[in-house]
């Protein structure tokens, strides 16, 4: 069996490397935060021909889950 020798410094980099990922990673609570924003913007500046439109689709979504 073949064995893969790495230094300090190198196993160091590979897990500064993986951390930093987890850390770029996006948070799905927070970007669920982030769009209720959106949207509760967005309603409260829309037409109630908008609002209307964004129920039905809501409600079309509810159909297909």
């Amino acid at each position: 069996m073949n064995k893969l020798q790495l230094t300090k410094g190198e196993l160091t980099k590979i897990i500064l490397e993986e951390v930093r990922n987890l850390q770029e990673q996006i948070d799905p609570r927070e970007e669920a935060n982030k769009a209720k924003k959106e949207i509760a913007n967005f309603l409260s500046r829309a037409s109630d021909d908008q609002v209307l439109a964004a129920a039905n689709m809501l409600k079309e979504m509810d159909n297909y889950e």
